[in-house]
């Protein structure tokens, strides 16, 4: 008797791995595929940082709208990606930066206006006056 086959997919702890393989043996499962997992290497984790870095740029990068023809000086034709994804990185940061501070004194200026319209010299003859 032939019966349609079942596609699962499990996440196991390495450690219980084999005992588990034996358990679906002892089930009666008989096709097994491995998939090969990721090793832990420092400069493999790093080249999938760097993607999604880069993945990152590209997509702060196509939303904006750049003149097709960039003049060619000598500072761009020696220029490689690394450095382009961290200028682009740092001006983003940047960017976020203004935008917090620039939402933080539009908070001050509404906490401010119900005081309405003042002359600061005014300040500057109450201090001389004295009082305070």
């Amino acid at each position: 008797m032939i019966e349609k086959m079942k596609k699962y997919s499990f996440l196991i702890y390495y450690k219980e791995y084999e005992s588990f393989l034996e358990k679906l043996r002892s089930a009666g499962v008989i096709h097994i595929i491995e998939k090969g997992s990721v090793p832990e290497n420092g400069l493999l984790l790093q080249k999938m940082d760097d993607i999604k870095r880069l993945k990152a740029v590209i997509s702060i990068l196509s939303l904006r709208k750049i003149s097709p023809e960039i003049p060619m000086s000598a500072e761009n034709e020696s220029c490689d990606g690394r450095s382009t994804m961290l200028a682009v990185e740092n001006i983003q940061e940047s960017r976020e930066k203004n935008s917090n501070s620039l939402a933080l004194i539009q908070k001050e200026i509404e906490k401010m206006s119900v005081w309405g319209d003042f002359d600061y010299g005014l300040i500057v003859k109450l201090r001389d006056a004295g009082c305070f």
